[in-house]
């Protein structure tokens, strides 16, 4: 075999090799969360135990994106300062991690009032 007949078949089993696993996690994934709620319906447990959480999931995240782009867009003017190229660099990937945590520190604040619970 050459090596152009190498690269074609690399190009063609490594996209298919990544999407076979990801279609194999995803599948042993749901097979043990299917095995274990029917486990647990067997045993006469409640399985909805994370319906709270479930409920403001939508809330965290999207606090959590309104965050990273707060940050992004805080980096992006930073850009255009005089600023060192590693000092740039280093706003670019902290502020919108930061300002993700903020996003996801006040969803806990939020889901926290509305749920009544006054304790951390």
């Amino acid at each position: 075999m050459n090596s152009v007949n190498l690269e074609v078949l690399t190009e063609i089993l490594v996209p298919l090799g990544a999407f076979s696993m990801l279609v194999l996690i995803v599948y042993f994934f749901s097979r043990y969360q299917y095995l274990i709620k029917k486990a647990m319906i067997e045993k006469g447990m409640d399985f909805n135990f994370g319906a709270s959480k479930k409920k403001f999931k939508a809330l965290e995240s999207g606090f959590a994106v309104v965050g990273v782009g707060f940050g992004l867009i805080i980096s992006s003017f930073f850009q255009s300062t005089t600023f060192p190229t590693d000092t740039k660099d280093l706003l670019t990937f902290a502020l919108p991690l930061f300002f993700g945590g903020i996003g996801l520190v006040s969803a806990f604040f939020i889901r926290r009032k509305l749920e009544g619970d006054k304790q951390l």
